[in-house]
């Protein structure tokens, strides 16, 4: 009996030790560097978290300091901008921030400017009567190319696109000069120019048009004041019911109409007419 108890005992002990070797080994492929098995145990059920970085540099790659922000021009401010950019025409083309990335092993980074293509140009004002000499970037010529020229450039551009302290203070002499025209060309036709009076009558109906626009521009911003809100389809439809209810007060429609049959009776109608006469047709004999 004895004998048998020793023997399996030993038995026991090796499949233990079996067990442990094979714990060993799974515990060391998953990265563990435990002395004996007793000592992590349990540790193949827990996750496995890298929490050392081999490579610095190749850390601070992506660091915040590192990280390309492009903004939109539309949407920058006017203190975003350099002193170049706002004192010529560039159309929002700014300096840009880009990265050089060495190739040898310490992995540096550099910061450097791009700056636009600008250039000093002679160009044409219809409105002005005479060449100007600016400084004017590559974006902004293919720019003024598409709008046809200079002055209609000038004078159409939005702010927001223009960015230019340039092009604002040419924009209010190019006003300046177009109203002291207008109002020459009004005087003109009232001094009896019959030439002169077609084109007065342009700019009064442009004027009318602007205030008129204006004018419902400040009744909304003040109705939207006052904390009434309304579409603008709403609006009309509340107007047109306003005019009808004058006419039906006033005696110029009714506030009924006599109902009359439905389309689809009148309709119908018609096609019957047609089928009656098929039917006609048909029934006549062919030598008739």
């Amino acid at each position: 009996k004895k004998q048998k108890t020793q023997e399996t005992m030993q038995t026991i002990r090796a499949t233990n030790g079996s067990v442990a070797r094979k714990q060993m080994a799974m515990y060391s492929m998953c990265g563990g560097t435990a002395s004996s098995p007793h000592a992590h145990h349990n540790t193949l059920y827990k996750e496995q978290r890298r929490t050392k970085t081999h490579s610095l540099h190749y850390k601070m790659l992506f660091h915040p300091y590192w990280k390309r922000v492009y903004k939109h021009p539309r949407y920058k401010k006017e203190y975003m901008f350099t002193e170049d950019t706002l004192h010529s025409l560039s159309h929002g083309e700014d300096n840009r921030v880009r990265v050089r990335v060495c190739d040898y092993p310490g992995l540096k980074k550099v910061k450097f400017n791009v700056y636009p293509q600008r250039h000093v140009l002679r160009l044409w004002s219809d409105i002005m009567g005479h060449f100007l000499w600016l400084p004017v970037s590559k974006h902004a010529i293919h720019k003024i190319n598409q709008a046809g020229s200079f002055d209609r450039y000038i004078l159409t551009t939005q702010d927001r696109d223009l960015n230019s302290r340039l092009g604002e203070r040419l924009r209010y002499r190019l006003l300046r000069i177009l109203e002291r025209r207008e109002d020459e060309m009004i005087e003109r036709a009232l001094d009896g120019d019959p030439k002169a009076i077609p084109i007065a009558y342009s700019i009064v109906l442009q004027q009318e048009k602007n205030e008129r626009k204006s004018l419902f521009r400040r009744n909304n911003w003040l109705s939207q004041m006052e904390g009434k809100q309304e579409s603008r389809k709403r609006k009309w439809m509340r107007h047109e019911l306003e005019h009808r209810i004058e006419l039906i007060k006033n005696g110029v429609i009714p506030q009924k109409y006599d109902q009359g049959e439905p389309f689809w009776k009148e309709v119908q109608s018609v096609f019957d007419q047609h089928r009656k006469s098929k039917q006609l047709l048909q029934s006549q004999p062919e030598g008739t």
